[in-house]
């Protein structure tokens, strides 16, 4: 209910006014009139409506600041990067527009390393698989040789000359380059890697070409 003094808005039943103190229950007197009582209510309105317009803005307000708090690093932190790392869009750029041959499984090694940190091109696992299994076959090779040798007192004249008594393998004669050396009682034998990951005694690098080489002499 309104206070007919001042237009306050009382809880309903309440006896005497919140703000003013007038007794709510009192008749109202003969000046008082219900259109009193509510232009006195609208006279209050206008203050209302101004502290929430007040109250408003100060909400908005610090809805702003709280937004440029955080995006404030952010953005900042954006524009450092961009200064420091300033070539990455025009390397992705790159990238995308370059035109590489179709990935061929037998090249001795890979295409996609990144260069810019010197890193090696690194052999692919088919042309690794291959170079062990040729390591593994030569050892075999040089066993059935001092075996021969050690039974004909002379090397063959060919691997081909060892047959399965002597090697379980028929070797395939153009990665096994073998030659018989002073009237056979020497002999150099050949293996060309396709890389440069095997490692061992016999292990020789021409260049950038890496081979397997056994003589009669590292026999014995």
């Amino acid at each position: 209910m309104y206070c007919s003094g001042c237009g306050t808005v009382n809880p309903q039943g309440a006896s005497q006014c919140l703000k003013c103190g007038r007794d709510l229950q009192a008749p109202a007197s003969a000046g008082e009139s219900a259109i009193d009582v509510a232009l006195a209510a609208r006279s209050v309105a206008p203050g209302r409506a101004a502290r929430s317009r007040r109250l408003t803005s100060r909400v908005l307000i610090l809805l702003t600041v709280g937004v440029a708090v955080i995006a404030g690093p952010i953005i900042f932190m954006s524009m450092q990067l961009s200064t420091y790392f300033p070539d990455y869009q025009a390397r992705d750029t790159a990238s995308l527009n370059s035109t590489k041959p179709p990935y061929d499984p037998t090249a001795g090694t890979t295409e996609d390393f990144d260069s810019g940190m010197g890193l090696a091109p690194a052999p692919r696992p088919e042309v690794v698989a291959r170079d062990v299994a040729r390591k593994a076959n030569t050892s075999k090779v040089r066993v059935a040789l001092a075996a021969y040798y050690s039974e004909n007192g002379l090397f063959p004249a060919g691997l081909d000359e060892l047959g399965g008594e002597f090697l379980g393998f028929t070797p395939d004669l153009e990665v096994y380059l073998y030659q018989a050396l002073d009237n056979r009682n020497d002999f150099r034998l050949e293996v060309t890697l396709e890389s440069n990951v095997v490692s061992g005694a016999d292990v020789v690098k021409e260049g950038e070409v890496t081979k397997l080489v056994i003589t009669g002499a590292s026999l014995f």
